[in-house]
């Protein structure tokens, strides 16, 4: 069983996109979870942005001590966690910076799987892009 800091930390980065460093960053002020929003305040490149929370990630971090930062540590810590976590998951965990962020292929295929074949995406295929005033653009 994952320790409920260990899940709050995965599913910040796998449902949130979160990095490790920004996750671990975390404070309580950053959270509005009635809202159903988190404020990362230094993301890459020293930029602010807002993420809406999933109904499990809402729900994660209620669980935790309400003083000093959401999950707190250092990345060294955390990215041991994690590999012990996949390890005992039978998964393969890469380590990279984003890793979390891409948890199909770095987080959560089980370590012994084939590769499977790659496909390309069609412009045709993608979905429109939404802008931030909810205008989708082509």
């Amino acid at each position: 069983m994952t320790a409920p800091r260990d899940r709050a930390l995965i599913l910040l980065c796998a449902h949130g996109g979160l990095r490790i460093e920004e996750a671990l960053q975390l404070t309580w002020n950053d959270l509005d979870l009635p809202g159903g929003v988190l404020t990362v305040q230094h993301g890459k490149g020293g930029k602010t942005r807002r993420v809406t929370l999933t109904r499990t990630l809402i729900a994660a971090p209620q669980v935790l001590p309400r003083e000093g930062a959401v999950i707190g540590g250092t990345q060294t810590a955390a990215r041991r966690r994690l590999q012990v976590i996949a390890n005992r998951a039978e998964t393969r965990y890469r380590g990279t910076p984003s890793a979390t962020t891409r948890a199909p292929a770095s987080f959560g295929r089980p370590a012994a799987s084939s590769t499977l074949p790659a496909t390309s995406v069609t412009a045709a295929s993608k979905p429109p892009a939404s802008m931030p005033n909810g205008v989708t653009r082509p």
